[in-house]
C-alpha cells in the first residue's frame, strides 16, 4: 500500500534497460516488499528510419536544467541513451523520418506489460513488423473492446450514443 500512495517513494523501485536488437526499452518495477516483479516494454517501429534509434529514460535529462515540460532540452538535443535505475523515470524513444512532398510512411508504437521480461518481450517479438501489427494486433484490440463491452453490458446502442457525444466533446467529423 505505501509502494502507491506515495509516488515518489514507487519510482525508487524502477529499473530500465534498452534491447538494441529490437529497439525497445524495457521497465521492471519490483514492490518493496515482495519478490513481485512488473515489466512494460515500449518499442517504436518506423519504416526506413535515417539514423540510429536514441533513447531516455532519465526525466531530468529529458526536460533539462532550467528548462520547461513546453520546452524540454529534448527537442533540440540528443538523447543520452541512459538506462538503469533513474530517480525520476521516463521512456522516450526518438529516430528520424524524411519524406518527400507526397509521401507516406508508417509509425508504430508496441507497449507491452507482464510479470517478466520474458512475456513482455514475448509481446514486442510478436508485433515486430506492420503484417503482424495489422494482423493481429488490430484483432486482439477488437476481441478485448468486445469483451469489455459485454462485460459492463454496453449495447451497439449505447457505443452509437457513446461516440456521437465524444464526436461533440472532442469536436470531431462525423
Amino acid at each position: 500500500a505505501n509502494d502507491i500512495s506515495h509516488p515518489a517513494f514507487a519510482k525508487l523501485f524502477i529499473s530500465t534497460e534498452y534491447d538494441s536488437e529490437t529497439n525497445t526499452i524495457i521497465a521492471m518495477r519490483k514492490l518493496r516488499d515482495s519478490d513481485t516483479k512488473y515489466y512494460m516494454a515500449n518499442r517504436l517501429i518506423i519504416e526506413n528510419p535515417t539514423d540510429r534509434y536514441q533513447y531516455e529514460t532519465n526525466r531530468m535529462e529529458f526536460i533539462g536544467r532550467n528548462k520547461t515540460l513546453s520546452n524540454p532540452k529534448a527537442i533540440n538535443e540528443k538523447l543520452t541513451n541512459y538506462v538503469g535505475n533513474p530517480l525520476d523515470p521516463i521512456i522516450s524513444l526518438r529516430n528520424t523520418i524524411k519524406l518527400l512532398a507526397g509521401e507516406e510512411t508508417t509509425v508504430y508504437f508496441v507497449s507491452g506489460f507482464g510479470k517478466s521480461k520474458a512475456q513482455v518481450m514475448d509481446i514486442i517479438n510478436t508485433y515486430c513488423d506492420e503484417e503482424s501489427i495489422e494482423e493481429l494486433g488490430f484483432e486482439v484490440a477488437t476481441i478485448m473492446s468486445n469483451v469489455t463491452n459485454k462485460m459492463v453490458n454496453i449495447t451497439g446502442n449505447d457505443m452509437r450514443l457513446y461516440n456521437t457525444i465524444l464526436n461533440y466533446l472532442f469536436q470531431t467529423s462525423r
